[in-house]
């Protein structure tokens, strides 16, 4: 599955196969990661995330991600673009021949910036495969954009109009986790891990090892955990080590107890795995100084789960963002209407002046327009071939004016897909989709979005009792056909909180086909937001949430009395299904 993803910034082209996470926060530029935020991030940046094996070389060189920054155009001919096209091909000589390059290429307005660099474990053969391959695919795929970055599992690309050197950037984050947890002791290999991740991340900021460090520890007779750490060579010692910090503090509460975690930055790389990864392969797995394609795969190969994108919302910070959604402060008339995701398949293409896209600039006004009256609308506009499906809907609980301006923000944001007959975009309270084929009624689970507190509770086993009841009470209402698929309520939690749960399904869906929705709604986040005070799991069919805050209106005024808020912290993950 392939799709582009506009967030607040920022398109994404997203190719689904194994279990990538990409971690973002929007930054106030146009271009990429750096303070303010994104998930999607605001107006259009494009990136192409794709997990993949290529041939089998003497090792096995995945493909990660790609992000072109469609704001950062610039004109075919000019001198901005001769000079990217000087630029390439100088990163990929010199990183050929010393493993990385960081260099210019023209002067004051149209002068490009550009990185390339290998991982330090890796051959030389390995590492010019990998770079070749890099300029290859941002020249075929990125032309006139003077903002790219590239990641392959062995090498990374990046150049910008922008002067990235030496400064750190977290603002974009890819991880992979492993699919099962760890049989050893939690607590054991977390120390280990801990321990391991010190070593060698000190390694690193020794000048001498240019930002490079891995190792080794044992943490049973049958179980060795192996690390790798890497900065881009721009940083200095110091930046490095805040890169490296900031890397570890993310995905260690993501991948808590995982066999294996993979988390890049654009400045630095972290990895962890009980099997053997990188060069030289341990002697118990590798035979040969050159090692067989089988052999290779078997320990390089990155063994994760499904496809999904991590990214957090609105004001983000330079790490993981952190959107704080204000209950109160919507209730005060100042609704805080979070704008979540917007999905544009490229594979839906549609000619400019085509009658399929004159449909979809008549369709989307009158999605607008039928749902400020009634807050949903289900509607088609075309014959045959051409003809668009389209689906409006506002959140149960918010009011005609919450509506009403989160429903023509949506209509105004979603024209920049208007050459992609397949879109959709979600915000806090409201969301819109149209599509060449017909969807309603259908069960869409394919693409998710989940966003939780990062905050685990006290007592696991009486908060998911409570929890579960709670669902299942909001479940009930919601499965009711005159509640249109909406359901909410709460539930006090000993000895002194209470949880606050609510559903929804887009209102073309039978009861049957609701209740299939929601149920594989809340499998989704129950594995991924286990334990968590907050949680949030959106379909395009569907929508469950439950918090310790009151979220839903009206609000709860025995939580919200003396001006309290109901602000929470949130990471947002986008998950799609292969």
């Amino acid at each position: 599955m392939e799709i582009e993803v506009d967030s607040h910034k920022f398109h994404h082209y997203t190719h689904w196969n194994s279990k990538t996470t990409v971690l973002a926060s929007h930054r106030d530029k146009t271009m990429f990661p750096s303070n303010q935020h994104l998930h999607f991030f605001f107006p259009f940046l494009l990136l192409s995330l794709c997990c993949i094996n290529s041939p089998a070389h003497s090792a096995i060189n995945t493909y990660i991600l790609r992000s072109c920054n469609q704001l950062s155009n610039v004109s075919s001919g000019s001198q901005a673009a001769e000079n990217i096209r000087r630029l390439v091909p100088e990163l990929v000589s010199a990183t050929k021949l010393n493993g990385y390059n960081v260099t210019t290429y023209g002067q004051n307005k149209d002068k490009i910036y550009g990185l390339a660099q290998c991982r330090g474990d890796i051959s030389k053969r390995d590492c010019k495969n990998c770079i070749e391959h890099a300029a290859i695919r941002v020249g075929k795929e990125c032309p006139n954009l003077s903002d790219v970055t590239i990641w392959y599992d062995f090498c990374f690309l990046r150049y910008n109009l922008d002067n990235f050197f030496n400064q750190v950037d977290t603002g974009f984050g890819i991880y992979k986790t492993g699919k099962k947890n760890v049989l050893i002791d939690p607590k054991s290999f977390d120390k280990g891990l801990g321990a391991l991740i010190a070593q060698v991340k000190s390694e690193a900021v020794k000048p001498g090892n240019r930002g490079f460090g891995k190792g080794e520890v044992k943490l049973s007779p049958s179980a060795t955990l192996y690390a790798l750490v890497q900065c881009t060579r721009d940083m200095s010692p110091a930046n490095c080590g805040k890169c490296l910090s900031a890397a570890v503090e993310t995905f260690r509460p993501l991948c808590e107890n995982r066999t294996g975690c993979l988390f890049i930055y654009s400045s630095c790389y972290t990895r962890y795995d009980l099997r053997p990864f990188f060069f030289p392969l341990d002697g118990d797995t590798a035979g040969a100084e050159e090692e067989s394609p089988a052999a290779v795969l078997t320990a390089t190969r990155l063994t994760m789960g499904p496809l999904r994108f991590l990214l957090s919302f609105p004001l983000l910070l330079l790490l993981v963002i952190c959107s704080t959604r204000t209950a109160q402060a919507q209730s005060q008339g100042t609704p805080n209407n979070t704008f979540i995701f917007l999905a544009c398949n490229p594979d839906s293409r549609v000619r400019s002046g085509s009658m399929a896209m004159e449909n979809i600039r008549i369709l989307v006004p009158q999605l607008v327009a039928k749902t400020l009256q009634n807050g949903y609308v289900a509607t088609s506009y075309g014959q045959n071939k051409d003809k668009i499906y389209g689906l409006a809907q506002c959140r149960g609980d918010v009011s005609k004016k919450d509506c009403a301006n989160c429903i023509k923000l949506a209509g105004k944001r979603i024209r920049s897909c208007s050459n992609k007959a397949d879109t959709t975009i979600w915000y806090d309270y409201c969301f819109m989709r149209y599509n060449k084929v017909n969807f309603f009624n259908k069960v869409e689970t394919g693409l998710g979005i989940y966003s939780y507190s990062n905050k685990t509770v006290s007592d696991p086993k009486t908060f998911n009792a409570n929890l579960g009841t709670l669902l299942n009470q909001v479940g009930s209402q919601a499965f009711k056909p005159a509640n249109h698929g909406f359901g909410k309520g709460k539930i006090k939690l000993p000895p002194s909180s209470t949880i606050y749960g609510l559903l929804q399904c887009t209102r073309d869906l039978s009861p049957a086909n609701c209740r299939t929705c929601l149920t594989t709604a809340s499998n989704s986040f129950r594995e991924f937001c286990g334990n968590q005070t907050g949680c949030q799991f959106a379909y395009s069919s569907c929508y469950v949430r439950y918090d310790l805050q009151p979220f839903y209106f009206p609000l709860d005024p025995a939580s919200t009395a003396g001006g309290a808020s109901a602000a929470r912290p949130m990471l947002t993950v986008v998950s799609a299904s292969p």
